[in-house]
């Protein structure tokens, strides 16, 4: 006799998030320990954010400033780099719900450049592009 083992579907990223992601391409400064770091905010969601760093990410809890909408408070979920998605603190979900209308109606958005066009510049505004690897 053969004993059958069944696994639970695996879902898709976008298929376990619970709320919509919606584009925005705003510049922000991302602090996280000692660290200030300027990134871009490529997307987000009433629950967090997927940002485009220039430097190292190390711990969990930081700060999000979007200009001008202010800081939320945020925590490191995944690091797949230059990408970090964070998850905004519950705390701050009545904001981001106006932070979330705001991408929503914003028809002015800014172009960010190629990765590639951003590497080979070497980062953004004087910030040095530096891989976790090459310390």
């Amino acid at each position: 006799m053969t004993d059958t083992i069944e696994f639970p579907a695996i879902q898709s990223p976008a298929g376990r998030r619970s709320h919509a992601r919606h584009e925005t391409r705003w510049w922000a400064s991302f602090a996280i320990g000692a660290e200030h770091l300027e990134c871009y905010v490529y997307n987000v969601s009433l629950g967090g954010a997927k940002l485009l760093l220039f430097g190292p990410v190390t711990g969990e809890a930081a700060a999000l400033f979007i200009p001008p909408y202010g800081v939320f408070q945020c925590e490191v979920r995944w690091v797949t780099y230059p990408f970090v998605g964070v998850e905004f603190a519950r705390l701050e979900r009545h904001r981001t719900a106006s932070l979330v209308a705001h991408a929503l109606k914003s028809s002015h958005r800014a172009e960010i450049p190629p990765l590639a066009e951003l590497i080979a510049e070497g980062g953004a505004a004087g910030v040095g592009f530096i891989h976790p690897e090459h310390d």
